[in-house]
């Protein structure tokens, strides 16, 4: 008898230990209850999806459905990997249908008309917009005014067009607003979320994108810095990817940011959002409106403190970069420097480490002189340049190449890769690299009768195999390369950029032109199988990838402030008119304001009309006929301090902006490297250490600040000019 029951007892087990752990596939419109009967208050009524979604669910899971009404689960939807989530608590049911009694007299919803529905719903809808951040029911807030709601409202009413949209609205503001966003801010638009399949009574069906970030905590190195870098990427997107709106986040953790297939983070969670209107009119914005928002770091270590309020006030805050840092790099989380732990200890990797520990206490406790969004942005290049590995293969399919990253600085930042050789293939040939400059000077559609308008420069030439020069000391790309693929015929190599060689700059020509076909000075690495290093590369057999140089300023040149002064005399008149400019830094980057210090003492009887200030780029190709041409950048006239009259004076500031977009594209302007990229970005300042070099630069470029005071229609001014920096920040552990 006991031999009887303890066969039973282990088949029971067997039984429910199988149940446990294995998923059965059914329609998921037979087992769950998707909340119809709620409806119309409900995410959408409209259950034409549910006929094709089929759910994967264990007998576990099939009974906490049961208990628990907001529930997780997976399944499929046309072969497409799904999540079904029935996004309301039982909280939030008994809290609306309270709501629902009170309003309607405690009648049966299903029973509901739209002739009963005559309550403006709209008008509730706005109302829980714009509530107070201290009510239970917050969930999504629109600050700082809800002029451009209807803006937001369009997106979801070109999908829906039922008689209970706003009552579809109104149910997911106060229960979970994440099916309402999902259509508002979508993936097919660009924003790093779930792809929205559509709603069913109270359950939403959306994107499976893949695993929690959690689960990558011991992953390789390689992999972890590629997901920051993601992170503060997805940051910036969620802060300036819209020019009219800003999401910022309340609740971002571990559990609720995924990593998808192609390797980017999207965030799973947007039940807790506040929207930030950055269109508002200039008399609806709060005082602090012009003003970056700065998110202050109480030093709690596991927790996150910050303003609703503050942040409504200001039309961009940097919480999103703060959470990020806070949240995934913080030392607490759950190792030191949380994602990014574990750093490999190399010989070329003691500067990069520095700087990214440099970078991360900034984000997180920022110094007065430093922008968190600014410093959020150099660590995720910092990043990129360590995680970024590009790959090609050759035509024929024998040889392949990997580059570290497209972006370079000088003869000390070794441009690093791998090839990999079929060697049966090469029968006794070996296999070159070269790395070359090339200097366009116009179209290839122009070109003919064997006229070329361009010049190839061989930089360096080496042979990469067999190897004369074996690497001693890896670098940390190529030493995670050579592990991770554990491939005998991968071999490394090394080029170096010579001293004084010209940044990468593209001349914009015409907008419609092909990047690769642009003007300018470009450089790329090229590897190819041949006998001797001066046969011609046969296509079929060769990789080339293009590369980018960059150049940085020297500490001498940012320490130089500009001070610029400048006194007119008339002839026919008593007096003069003194002009004095200075700049707070001589040293700027891509997209900075630059404050420019006027100081006028009126000393004539002349009336200043106006003054202007102008951003100029200079741009002086010297390896054709030492061509010479100036472009504007930007431009302000500033008109409320004047007219200046005589004997008086003023001490002012204006703006200029170091910033593109396509409307101010101008034919001639110099661009950094290949425009083929998603925002336009200004070529940096031409460093030159010695005057005979200059006819080695094919294109220098330089900017100044032009201020001019009008003083009349007959054409007299004054102007000066100040000479301004653009670089990169690079900062080093002496700095």
């Amino acid at each position: 008898m006991n031999c009887k029951l303890k066969i039973i007892c282990i088949i029971f087990s067997l039984l429910v230990a199988y149940c446990l752990k294995i998923r059965f596939v059914f329609q998921a419109s037979t087992i769950l209850n998707f909340g119809i009967e709620k409806c119309p208050f409900c995410f959408n009524e409209s259950c034409e999806i549910i006929n094709d979604v089929k759910v994967k669910i264990n007998f576990l899971e099939f009974v906490i459905s049961f208990l628990n009404p907001k529930y997780v689960f997976l399944g499929f939807y046309k072969n497409k990997s799904i999540v079904i989530k029935r996004l309301a608590s039982k909280e939030d049911d008994s809290r609306l249908d309270s709501q629902i009694n009170v309003l309607f007299n405690n009648v049966i919803p299903s029973k509901f008309t739209f002739s009963n529905l005559k309550m403006n719903f709209y008008a509730k809808s706005l109302t829980l917009l714009n509530q107070s951040f201290m009510e239970p029911s917050y969930k999504l807030r629109l600050c700082p005014t809800l002029q451009n709601v209807q803006l937001l409202f369009n997106s979801v009413r070109k999908d829906n067009y039922s008689n209970y949209l706003f009552v579809y609205i109104w149910t997911s503001l106060l229960l979970n607003p994440e099916p309402l966003l999902l259509q508002i801010f979508k993936y097919e638009d660009g924003w790093p979320v779930p792809k929205y399949f559509g709603s069913c009574g109270r359950t939403a069906v959306v994107e499976n994108c893949g695993k929690t970030i959690e689960t990558y905590m011991d992953s390789s190195w390689i992999l972890r810095v590629h997901i920051v870098e993601q992170l503060l990427w997805m940051a910036h997107k969620f802060t300036f990817y819209s020019p009219l709106f800003s999401l910022y986040f309340r609740d971002i953790s571990s559990v609720n940011v995924v990593v998808d297939s192609e390797m980017k983070t999207r965030i799973i969670d947007l039940e807790h959002v506040i929207i930030v209107d950055k269109s508002i009119p200039e008399k609806d914005q709060p005082p602090t409106w012009n003003l970056q928002h700065k998110s202050e770091n109480y030093y709690c270590d596991d927790c996150i403190v910050y303003s609703p309020l503050k942040i409504c006030n200001h039309h961009i805050s940097d919480h999103n970069f703060y959470v990020i840092c806070k949240e995934f790099l913080h030392s607490v989380y759950p190792k030191d420097f949380g994602l990014l732990h574990s750093a490999p200890k190399l010989n070329n990797s003691t500067t990069i480490i520095y700087k990214m520990r440099f970078y991360i206490e900034e984000c997180i406790h920022p110094s007065k002189e430093n922008n968190r969004i600014k410093i959020a942005e150099d660590l995720r290049k910092l990043m990129s340049k360590q995680t970024l590995v590009l790959k090609k293969l050759s035509p024929n399919g024998k040889l392949m190449m990997y580059l570290s990253s497209r972006i370079f600085s000088s003869s000390t930042d070794p441009i690093d890769g791998i090839i990999m050789v079929d060697v049966p293939y090469l029968n006794h040939r070996q296999v070159y690299g070269q790395l070359v400059a090339h200097f366009q000077f116009g179209r290839e559609k122009d070109e003919t009768m064997g006229l070329k308008f361009f010049k190839t420069f061989i930089l360096s030439c080496k042979q990469l195999y067999p190897s004369i020069s074996p690497i001693e000391n890896l670098t940390l790309t190529q030493k995670s390369l050579l592990e991770k693929k554990n491939c005998k015929w991968m071999y490394p190599f090394i080029f170096h950029f010579p001293n004084e060689v010209p940044a990468s700059v593209t001349l914009l020509t015409k907008l419609e032109d092909e990047p690769k076909k642009a003007c300018g000075i470009h450089y790329y690495i090229i590897i190819y199988v041949a006998e001797n290093a001066s046969d011609i590369p046969c296509k079929r057999s060769s990789v080339k990838l293009n590369i980018q140089k960059v150049h940085y300023a020297s500490a001498e040149l940012i320490r130089n402030l500009p001070l610029i002064a400048a006194e007119k005399h008339f002839s026919m008149c008593f007096g003069n008119i003194e002009l004095e400019s200075t700049l707070d830094k001589s040293l700027f980057q891509y997209s900075e304001r630059i404050p420019v210090n006027i100081s006028i003492q009126n000393n004539s009887n002349k009336i200043v009309k106006k003054i202007r200030v102008t951003l100029f780029q200079n741009v002086n190709i010297k390896m054709l006929q030492n061509i010479e041409y100036k472009r504007v950048v930007d431009e302000h006239t500033s008109i409320k301090e004047c007219p200046l009259l005589p004997g008086s004076s003023l001490q002012t500031i204006i703006h200029v902006m170091l910033k593109l977009n396509k409307k101010q594209m101008k034919r001639g302007l110099a661009l950094s490297g290949h425009h083929k990229r998603e925002e336009y970005e200004l070529a940096s300042s031409t460093f030159l250490h010695n005057d005979p070099i200059k006819d080695a630069f094919g294109i220098t470029v330089n900017y100044f600040i032009r201020v001019q005071l009008s003083l009349g229609k007959l054409r007299k001014y004054i102007c000066i000019n100040l000479p301004v920096l653009l670089s990169p920040l690079k900062v080093n552990k002496e700095s």
